[in-house]
């Protein structure tokens, strides 16, 4: 019987995919998306096997394979899998209503330029009309940004604002929408500041957030890890999507608590593919705790 130590030596393969895709697979990410072709694979630094060449020339589709397999672990059978929970979101919103009335409160001095006319418009026929993310330029996303952030415009608008991109959320390609603020975070950093907010502001944000797990690809864009820095904070969008949830959950106000639960639910039955730091895990037990020993208001 050959013994693993005589094995690994003469299979310079087998060394590169346990030692090289498990410690250190970032090289292979940043070859696959590199030069194409036939690619070399190192050894991770400090890593040496006796007869074994420091490095093989691999194919791509060969490494691609090796990669996938590392990070796409084999899952259960079918049969040992539960049923996937589904989310709890709000349907009950029209989206006619909702775009007449934020048309409604917007009024000619707001919504004057051509360019918000545009990007109105753009709203117009991406929610109601329903002729897909297509319709929407980048303008739109910063029309959004301008109501969002703009502190002289009539909270009003932006809870109108809000109600319409909840109908949004209901669709399956919004993502294409949410990935034109990858730059500029603009939704977030709204997002972020949900306690300092009025009321109806809250209640449409939730709102929002909520209806985004309708779809796998939003409810995943709630729960991304990459960071940047805002207002001398380091955020990201699970870290949003924690504070909305806590503060909503934790709200005096029935209509907003209601979303906060709703979207606790969701993040519970949600399965992560990304990691969840400690703080964001305690920081939602906590809420959960709290609000469980809070006594109900009569």
């Amino acid at each position: 019987m050959t013994s693993l130590s005589e094995f690994l030596p003469s299979n310079p393969l087998f060394c590169v995919a346990v030692d090289t895709l498990i410690k250190d697979r970032q090289i292979l990410s940043a070859r696959i998306h590199g030069e194409g072709g036939d690619m070399e694979v190192p050894f991770p630094c400090g890593v040496a096997r006796t007869g074994v060449k420091r490095s093989v020339v691999m194919k791509e589709e060969e490494v691609r394979t090796l990669v996938e397999a590392i990070e796409d672990p084999a899952e259960q059978n079918d049969k040992d899998k539960k049923p996937r929970e589904p989310p709890i979101v709000f349907r009950e919103l029209i989206p006619e209503d909702e775009y007449s009335r934020l048309k409604s409160s917007l009024g000619s001095s707001i919504s004057g330029s051509p360019e918000d006319q545009q990007a109105l418009s753009e709203l117009n026929e991406y929610i109601v009309k329903d002729e897909g993310a297509w319709a929407l330029s980048d303008e739109t996303i910063h029309y959004i940004g301008k109501l969002l952030h703009d502190k002289s415009i009539s909270p009003k608008i932006r809870s109108n604002l809000l109600r319409l991109l909840a109908t949004a959320a209901l669709k399956d390609d919004i993502i294409l929408m949410l990935h034109q603020d990858r730059k500029e975070h603009l939704l977030m950093n709204y997002a972020v500041d949900i306690e300092h907010l009025p009321e109806e502001e809250q209640d449409g944000l939730a709102l929002f957030i909520c209806n985004l797990f309708e779809s796998t690809s939003s409810s995943e864009w709630l729960l991304y890890i990459s960071e940047w820095a805002y207002d001398r904070q380091t955020l990201s969008n699970a870290r949003v999507t924690t504070k909305v949830a806590v503060s909503a959950l934790l709200s005096p106000n029935e209509g907003i608590r209601d979303k906060g639960t709703a979207i606790m639910h969701n993040l519970a039955s949600k399965e992560v593919k990304s990691a969840v730091f400690d703080d964001i895990a305690t920081e939602l037990s906590m809420a959960i705790l709290q609000f469980l020993t809070t006594d109900p208001q009569e």
